[in-house]
């Protein structure tokens, strides 16, 4: 098995905790900027301390710079996003449908700029990847839903966002060479998305109470803690790409996450489930034969 492979697979599980969290945040109707803003304030200066003192990478050039705060950025407004569609709908409704819709614009971003092809026993993976979670879907999840209209919109929007993040991240750390440097960037990026965002929604005011940081000792742990967790995962996905993993099926393989806070919410919060969810869920698994 290629190291790319574990780094992916790595890269995953600290996905999925740290979306978790998401769901807490939600559930405790948590600002999404603001839950963003602060985990991601905390990671900068920490990233920022340890580039100073460990990376030795010291040639960027706009470009890399660029593409590497869009990424986080696009990752930033995904993950305000998110917490947005968690309020609509249920955990179990959003992420299987975001496993849909991110990996096949992943796939087609791959084949498209980084010229990506697959084997059968590849292609497999990638559609039973895909195609199994729905599954997990059912006609009666509907009556369950806070608002399913705007839940399926963020949906898609969410898809799209981590999709082209994840490209422009790929596209970094390979002409970069550094995870540590590029895992900055990034972090950068998914501030000011939180702050653009926040702008974008109540003007100079609101964005004042962005950096009025007043609140409880939960939300500042819970968003530290989500922080840290996506931050790594984030740097072993870039380490995957970094060691060559293709777009495509890294991509997907992270968006394997979505096992982790749908478990999750069944236990901890009573979200519905059935045989059928718990076949999705094993299926699910089983893809990852097909990718080393």
């Amino acid at each position: 098995m290629e190291l790319w492979f574990w780094a992916a697979v790595t890269g995953m599980g600290f996905a999925g905790v740290s979306n978790f969290i998401f769901k807490i945040a939600a559930i405790k109707h948590y600002d999404g900027s603001r839950f963003s803003f602060v985990g991601g304030l905390a990671m900068f200066v920490v990233l920022g301390v340890l580039v100073l003192f460990i990376s030795e990478n010291t040639i960027l050039n706009y470009v890399l710079v660029a593409t590497g705060v869009m990424a986080g950025a696009f990752g930033g407004l995904n993950n305000i996003f998110k917490v947005k569609a968690l309020q609509c709908i249920d955990s179990t409704i959003y992420f299987p449908l975001f496993k849909l819709l991110s990996p096949i614009i992943a796939i087609l971003l791959g084949m498209i700029f980084f010229a990506e092809t697959f084997t059968r026993t590849e292609w497999l993976g990638l559609l039973l990847g895909i195609f199994v979670p729905l599954l997990l879907l059912n006609p009666g999840e509907k009556g369950r839903q806070n608002n399913l209209p705007l839940g399926l919109l963020i949906i898609l929007i969410t898809a799209f966002f981590a999709a082209f993040g994840s490209a422009l991240g790929k596209y970094t750390v390979t002409l970069l060479g550094d995870v540590l440097v590029t895992t900055l960037l990034m972090t950068t990026g998914v501030l000011i998305g939180s702050i653009g965002a926040e702008y974008v929604r109540g003007g100079s005011s609101k964005l004042k109470k962005l950096f009025h940081i007043h609140e409880d000792k939960t939300f500042i742990f819970l968003s530290v803690l989500r922080s840290v967790l996506i931050t790594i995962g984030a740097a072993m996905i870039l380490l995957a790409y970094h060691l060559g993993g293709p777009l495509a099926i890294v991509h997907t393989i992270n968006s394997l996450y979505i096992l982790i806070p749908i478990v999750f919410s069944i236990i901890f919060y009573n979200e519905h489930w059935n045989l059928q969810k718990a076949l999705a869920i094993i299926l699910s698994i089983a893809a990852l034969a097909f990718f080393h």
